[in-house]
């Protein structure tokens, strides 16, 4: 996750749809989770979890550092939208590898992260299509 600074408070943003009454909340941003999130990836990647290529990637760095914080990702096929932690792996060198999910919905694509940090992209509704309003904010830590 890609942050100024990995303990700066994450925000909750409420979205609704004007039009068909979806709602969901977002979390993004890091917080104190900066803290709690890479060691829990951590322990999911040396497990395999999260696969077998990350934990390849993983397993040959000398000093692996795990950076992780809540982003939105949205699905190319179904257009669902998902709260997930993106999940990075650098190298001693600067190398990355960055975790990509399957969409849990459909099961047909890879998700696609939206935005980046904490601000909310503009989103359009998984439903109906149209822009979801952000209704509420709350930081979080």
């Amino acid at each position: 996750f890609r942050s100024k600074n990995f303990f700066d408070m994450g925000v909750t943003y409420k979205t609704r749809c004007a039009k068909c009454g979806y709602n969901k909340e977002f979390k993004l941003g890091v917080g104190f989770f900066g803290l709690e999130v890479p060691e829990r990836a951590e322990r999911d990647i040396l497990s395999g979890r999260l696969g077998g290529e990350i934990k390849k990637f993983y397993s040959a760095c000398k000093s692996p550092r795990v950076l992780a914080g809540r982003a939105v990702y949205r699905c190319p096929y179904c257009g669902d939208l998902q709260n997930i932690p993106e999940i990075i792996v650098q190298d001693e060198d600067g190398a990355e590898y960055l975790h990509e999910y399957l969409c849990t919905k459909c099961r047909k694509a890879k998700l696609v992260k939206i935005g980046a940090g904490d601000e909310f992209p503009d989103l359009p509704c998984p439903k109906c299509g149209e822009k979801l309003k952000v209704v509420d904010t709350e930081a979080w830590d």
